[in-house]
């Protein structure tokens, strides 16, 4: 009898069991390392489990990599020390040729800032006359690379195409330009529009900068 009364509880365990789902099981057991705060400002790591991370992160937990509070400039190492992190971090560096060609960008993270720096000079013309990222020179006189008659935004270094102007802004004397921009998670294409391509002669120069602080 003794036998037959732990066989039905053996069954009857069983079927308690099946009826839990797997992924709540291991959702419990799912270890994730947070930088857990001290009372004395401190962090130290810690392994908890994942199902109790938000409470941790309402508490002024942290995890590993993220930037630590209170210290711009700086975040989470793997061991919750602390690790400077640059202002600005180059990401990529395009060069585009005058000829009309787009050169596109790797994605830009969604929301990420992003500081766009256009350098350098080409020439347009056979006497040499120059032109950078939103001005040229013409005739001795310097224009504004927006209009020329009909044509919009010749000689001015486009981002993503023509339909708008890209405006880098005053004139600088060392032809260097930057803009503000903020990813969406997709690419970037720079291209320069000019009415004859055959006597343009050089390059620009596009820096994309991830902005951390």
């Amino acid at each position: 009898m003794k036998k037959n009364k732990y066989l039905r509880i053996v069954i009857i365990l069983t079927m308690l069991l099946a009826l839990i789902p797997v992924g709540s099981v291991s959702a419990k057991m799912e270890k994730v390392s947070v930088c857990h705060r001290e009372g004395n400002g401190g962090y130290h790591l810690i392994t908890i489990a994942k199902s109790a991370l938000p409470a941790h992160m309402a508490h002024g937990d942290a995890l590993p990599t993220d930037s630590v509070p209170g210290h711009p400039g700086e975040k989470f190492a793997s061991d919750c020390s602390f690790a400077s992190v640059p202002q600005k971090e180059l990401v990529q560096t395009l060069t585009v040729l005058p000829d009309g060609a787009s050169v596109v960008s790797q994605p830009l993270l969604l929301g990420q800032a992003y500081e766009l720096k256009a350098s350098g000079t080409y020439t347009y013309k056979s006497t040499l006359e120059w032109a950078d990222a939103e001005w040229y020179m013409k005739g001795g006189v310097m224009y504004k690379g927006d209009t020329e008659g009909s044509v919009p935004y010749v000689l001015d270094l486009s981002i993503n195409g023509y339909s708008t102007n890209t405006d880098w802004g005053a004139y600088q004397p060392t032809h260097v330009y930057t803009k503000q921009w903020t990813g969406t998670g997709a690419t970037l294409s720079f291209s320069i529009f000019d009415s004859a391509w055959s006597d343009n002669v050089g390059f620009l120069t596009v820096e994309i900068w991830k902005v951390n602080w």
